[in-house]
Formats: C-alpha cells, structure tokens, sequence
C-alpha cells in the first residue's frame, strides 16, 4: 500500500443518530478510486459526539491526508471543529475539505488556516492525482479540481475538473463502511439502502446549489451497473429495496423505468426515487404502479405562483395540483416538500403555502409526508444574492454558515423583515409537526391507534389554521401519543426530534 487515507463524512447530528442513516455514498466512491490506485482507506461516519472516540485511531494511522466530506449549514461548524482537533492531534497531517461547501466556496475554504487542501466538483480523478503528488513531493498547480496553499501561504484554486462522462468506470468497494450499520427495516418490513444511479441536474432552480457539485449535466450509470450492485447487496446483505437519491431519477424515462423493471423482477423493490413533476404522466404512472413502485419525492416548493416564479421552478400552483390530483389516482405514495421564508415572502405568502400543504396532505394517498421546512441560503445560489439584498448578513467564517440550517439551533431568517418571534416560533412548530406526519389523519390498520392519532390531528389542525401552533404542552404531549402510536403499530418508536426547537438556549450563544 503507497500509504494510509481517512475519509470522514460529518454528520450535524440535529436529528440523532438519524443523520447516519444512510450509506456515505460519496466517500464510497471516492474511496473506491484511491483503492484502486494502491491507498489503504478507512471511511469514517461520525456525528460530533463520536469524534473524540475515533481520534486515537486516526491518529494511529498516521494518514497522508484526512479528508472531510461537508455540506453548507451545521455540517460546515462540525467540520470546522473537527479540522481544528485532527491539527492538534495530528499535526503532520494534511486536513482536506471536499463535498458541497467545498465545491460552492472552495476560495473561502482553501484561506481558513486549518484546511490545507480542496477539492472542489467530483473527487475521484482528483483524489488519486493529489495523493500521488502529495506523496511524492510533486507540483499541485496542474491539478484539476484542486485548491491549495503555495509556499507562501498565498491561496490558490485551480481550475474544475470536467465532469466524468462514464461513470460505469467507478466500481464500487462496499466493504470500505460497514454495511451493516446501515440496515433498518421500515413499516412494509424491507430493508431499503440509498443509491445514486446517476449525476447532474440541467434545472435552474434559484434556491439549488447541487449543480456546483454535480453538474448541470446529466450523467447516468448503465442499468446493468445499477442492477449489478443492487443485486449484490441484496444476496450479500439482504437489502431488498432502493432509494433512489439522484436529483432527476426520472430525466431519462425509458432508463429510469428499465431500471425500476429489472430491479422488480429480481426482487428489489424501489422503496422511492426524486421526481419532478412535470416528468409524470398517466403512463409511467401505471408503470410505477404496475412494478410496485413504494414511493416519489418530489418539490412543490410554494403553494404562491409568485414565489415559485421567484424559484424558478417553471411550475404554478393549479399544475401541481394536477399533477398530485394523478399521483392519487394512481396511489402512488409521496413525500412532498415545500419551503417557506424566501426573500420577500410575505406572510400571507408564506401562510399559502402552509394551508396548501395541508390541502396536499388531504389530497395525496394515507402514508404520503408533505414537509414544510425553512429556507436555506445556499452560497452561490441566486437566491443567496437576493436574501442577501434583504438583509442576510454573508458567514465570514465556516462556523458562521450554521445560521443557515433550519433544521440546526442557531438558524435565523435574517432577511424577512416582518419576522417576529411568534411569527418564528408558530413556523418552527409547523415545521416539525410537518415533518414528523404529526398532521396526517390515518384511518388503515389499528384503530386505537388511529383514533388517538386522529384526536390530536384534528387539534392540532385547528392550531395551524388559527395560526397559533407552538411547541408547549399540547405538542409535547401529542409526541407521546406519536411514540405510543408507534409502539402499537410498528413495535417501535417511530420518527425523530431536530434541534430547531432548541434556539434560545443560553448555551448555544456561547
């Protein structure tokens, strides 16, 4: 082996230990390259708590480099953090900032003092190129995708990589995590995993920074590659069911639904894929329900045309509403996703689009998830340049960009003027309800259970509609009654509690 690589995805940890639910994929492929080109790699999945825990054997390792996977938001403050202690403890160790963040800002990245490197867009060609140069003491400035340091300390990003075209070429390790640590079986008793099948996305939504990592191309894997690796870990390890993470699952038809019948025929059922809805039709459709296909993701985004103009979404209200009027005809299950709080949102606006995805949830089939969340300023999205016009003030540190995660203890809507702290607290509270299906009525399977549900629905529904929703007695009380429901019906405690409720507390402002 040339020598001794650590990968790390950081995980926020706002939800629990759900933040390491699924597979680190990324890494997965990254890692894949450096192995394959004679590197001894560890992936490591750590949420903060763990990262004391993992050090000593890190720093026994003695790497080349560690690498740190980070997304925008409560990631970026946990990687800063963790930077600053592999530098403590392992000093002669290069620190290595890869992912999104590092791909949207690698400039702001390379200049932080416990950082050495980027790499910025996708990291396998890259990775191999800055391990072999690293190790053999060689030049850094013909690297694509690279950012770095020169002898001066002066900072210095090379130019984009361009983006692989085969990507059938990146065989895949699994055996680099523990798969097992990543098996859960959900209510239909599968044990799904989470897959990319393909990379890119040629949309321009404003509030999106994904392209900046993937591209705005679209890239795909063969179907015989997707099915081989699918079957595979469904004969080694018992996975019988997919999610597909891909931005555009459903930007190539006749591939998605190859894939999607294959897969059916071998007996991995497709557990969800990311759609957008002006990619369904009644044909695929009866496709989807023919292979029986569990569920779709996909973006409302806003229940305001206005504000899905703003978006760019190319999409209006009385669309969406078709087009979820055809997902029910169809019973196809959901989990839609909307967000509220963009620059110069109104609260009449932003109340729209609350009352639509009660209407959605109403609409959509029983088990269908209709998530209202808190916009996220993204760098280098077009909505960041206008929320900044409003009044958001730019991080100036990676600690700082933790402001911007709805789902973290330190967000703040900076850029909504009429913002109040009942105004923050009744959308924190329709925010988690939302995303727990604290606001679905059930009427299938145990009615005990469904009854108690119902109830509390029924309450809490009216609290939204009056606008007075909060998390004090009535919603803890109703997250009892969530955990008995679970008990009775799944035989555990379903769901998962963020930190967003937790603002306020003296110990975060420190």
């Amino acid at each position: 082996m040339k020598a001794n690589i650590d990968l790390i995805m950081v995980c926020a940890g706002s939800q629990g230990p759900s933040d390491k639910a699924h597979i680190p994929l990324g890494l997965i492929y990254v890692g894949s390259a450096l192995e394959r080109n004679g590197y001894n790699v560890k992936i490591w999945h750590l949420l903060p708590e763990e990262f004391e825990d993992a050090l000593p054997e890190i720093r026994g390792r003695q790497p080349l480099w560690v690498g740190l996977s980070v997304l925008s938001g409560m990631t970026t403050f946990y990687a800063a953090q963790l930077s600053r202690r592999i530098r403590e403890e392992i000093p002669k160790t290069s620190i290595v900032w890869g992912g999104h963040h590092a791909s949207a800002v690698p400039d702001e990245c390379i200049r932080k003092d416990y950082i050495d490197y980027v790499i910025h867009g996708e990291g396998e060609e890259t990775a191999v190129e800055f391990s072999d140069a690293l190790l053999s003491s060689s030049d850094l400035s013909g690297i694509l995708g690279l950012g770095f340091k020169d002898k001066n300390r002066c900072s210095i990003v090379n130019s984009k990589r361009p983006l692989a075209e085969d990507l059938d070429r990146y065989e895949l390790n699994w055996e680099l995590v523990n798969v097992r640590n990543y098996m859960n079986r959900n209510s239909q008793g599968k044990i799904p995993m989470t897959f990319y099948s393909s990379r890119g996305c040629p949309y321009k939504c404003a509030f999106c920074a994904t392209p900046l990592y993937t591209g705005k191309s679209f890239r795909a894997h063969s179907p015989e590659f997707v099915t081989k690796n699918l079957f595979y870990m469904k004969e080694t390890y018992g996975f019988d069911s997919v999610f597909f993470a891909d931005d555009n699952f459903m930007l190539d038809a006749n591939r998605g639904l190859e894939i999607i019948r294959r897969l059916t025929e071998g007996g991995v059922s497709v557990d969800t894929l990311d759609v957008r809805l002006n990619q369904l039709n009644e044909e695929i459709l009866a496709k989807f329900r023919d292979y029986g296909v569990c569920g779709v993701f996909f973006g409302y985004e806003s229940g305001n045309d206005r504000i899905l103009t703003l978006m760019n979404k190319g999409i209006d209200v009385d669309y969406i509403k078709k087009k979820v009027i055809l997902l029910k005809e169809y019973n196809i299950v959901c989990w839609a996703s909307g967000i509220v709080g963009i620059p110069t949102e109104t609260r009449e606006e932003m109340y729209e689009t609350i009352d639509f995805s009660m209407w959605l949830r109403d609409t959509l089939p029983e088990g269908s998830t209709v998530s209202v969340y808190r916009y996220m300023p993204l760098p280098k999205t077009k909505l960041l340049e206008l929320a900044i016009q409003k009044g958001f003030q730019y991080p100036t540190c990676s600690e700082d960009w933790r402001k911007i995660d709805p789902i973290g203890p330190y967000y703040k809507m900076e850029w909504i003027p009429w913002i109040t702290e009942q105004d923050e607290a009744f959308i924190v509270a329709v925010q988690e309800t939302s995303r727990t299906k604290m606001l679905n009525y059930i009427y299938k399977h145990n009615f005990i259970a469904n009854s108690i549900n119902n109830i509390f629905v029924r309450h809490i529904r009216s609290r939204v509609r009056k606008r007075k929703l909060r998390f004090d007695w009535e919603l803890r009380l109703f997250e009892v009654m969530r955990d008995i429901y679970g008990k009775l019906r799944f035989g555990k405690i379903a769901g998962f509690k963020s930190q967003a409720v937790k603002r306020g507390n003296k110990e975060l402002e420190q």
